[in-house]
């Protein structure tokens, strides 16, 4: 049996482009097969969550706990932005990144 892909979406609740980039990841998620990737949602403010999760840009994702794409704009408001039109991640690119990780494990 092989290993899983992890994914964790990392977000802040009230960041504007959460729900696409979720939906986005989602899409790829189902393109690339769901049975294969253990997936999480971690929201940055919980008090639950590690100290360390903190420091990451909302929306982040992570697969295998690298960082996917995207940059941050200003380090004082810490959002993400994506290649391309910015407002979420490219599906194709987030199915060939789980495809990569696949590789690796």
């Amino acid at each position: 049996m092989s290993k899983q892909i992890e994914v964790k979406l990392v977000y802040c609740p009230t960041c504007p482009i959460l729900e696409s980039t979720r939906q986005a990841l989602l899409d790829a998620l189902d393109e690339f097969g769901r049975e294969k990737i253990t997936y999480s949602e971690i929201n940055v403010h919980a008090p639950e969550n590690p100290p360390e999760l903190k420091h990451w840009p909302s929306p982040t994702i992570l697969i295998n706990e690298k960082e996917f794409e995207g940059i941050v704009q200003n380090p004082d408001q810490p959002c993400r932005l994506f290649e391309g039109d910015g407002e979420y991640p490219d599906r194709e690119k987030l199915v060939q990144s789980f495809k990569a990780a696949q590789n690796f494990i």
